[in-house]
């Protein structure tokens, strides 16, 4: 029997009163309405059919390119300005690079020195140091950057004077002396997309608005060019691992000189400050 509470919703949806679930002898029996097809329109239907089937397999295959779609996000994540460091670590696949905080200034008043910290020093000396001074007397020159505050006490106690010497005392510094222009610490910022330097990082960087800076150690000119020379206090090393190392670097420091200054640079020379000799790149 029909359940009190549905007498309405039982009547409208055509259901007899002592038989709860069952069609009504009222019902509408257009519900059921059908009809015998052609073999011609079986045919047609069926051909509309397949033709609904290979539209939606366009649609998966569409869709599936979409999802697969991967987003060049070259200019989203490169940094306006990179430096010339930077991007020639790149190249090198074997080394891991990773950027540590460097010691506090009053740890490195204390104690011995890090490597990269006794690196840093002999770099700084030869930064700032008269090599008119140092050639004569490095010793003195050392007191000197120290008393003008340039060196510390620790790092002026860990500069080699017979490496200092060493340096003076080559070809390479008989080169400079001959030259009538010799720039120091010279600093360049150029736009990435115009230098002459075609490979896979810089193709990625060519169409972006980046700017890469740099500063190269020494430069002098003779007269059929430019040499570029970059010091190097590595350690434990020979000379083709240097080469391999920081041959990118000055690629891209000799690209840089010659749009800047529209001379030719003809020669790329490593002066490994631990080994006390040059090493030829170009």
């Amino acid at each position: 029997m029909m359940h009190s509470k549905f007498p309405d919703i039982a009547e409208k949806i055509g259901l007899e009163a002592g038989t709860f679930g069952f069609p009504s002898h009222d019902r509408d029996d257009r519900l059921f309405e059908y009809r015998l097809c052609e073999e011609s329109e079986v045919s047609e239907i069926k051909a509309e059919e397949k033709t609904a089937e290979k539209a939606d397999e366009e649609m998966i295959q569409q869709l599936r390119e979409m999802f697969r779609h991967s987003y060049d996000r070259t200019l989203s994540e490169t940094p306006s300005k990179l430096s010339v460091t930077q991007i020639s670590k790149k190249f090198t696949e074997t080394e891991d690079y990773d950027f540590k905080l460097k010691r506090p200034a009053f740890l490195s008043e204390k104690g011995m020195l890090t490597g990269a910290e006794r690196g840093t020093a002999i770099h700084t000396f030869f930064q700032y140091c008269s090599f008119e001074n140092a050639a004569e007397n490095p010793e003195d020159e050392v007191d000197r950057l120290t008393e003008k505050g340039f060196l510390t006490r620790a790092q002026a106690d860990s500069i080699s004077i017979k490496k200092v010497l060493a340096f003076f005392h080559s070809g390479l510094y008989e080169r400079i002396c001959r030259s009538k222009n010799v720039q120091r610490e010279k600093k360049f910022t150029v736009a990435a997309a115009n230098l002459a330097i075609f490979d896979s990082v810089f193709d990625r960087l060519r169409n972006s608005d980046g700017m890469i800076k740099g500063i190269i150690d020494l430069m002098f000119e003779e007269d059929d060019g430019i040499v570029i020379v970059d010091y190097k206090s590595d350690r434990f090393t020979n000379e083709e691992q240097l080469r391999q190392r920081y041959e990118k670097q000055l690629e891209i420091y000799k690209a840089a000189i010659e749009l800047t200054t529209g001379k030719k640079v003809k020669g790329l020379l490593l002066y490994s400050i631990e080994m006390r000799k040059e090493i030829i790149i170009l």
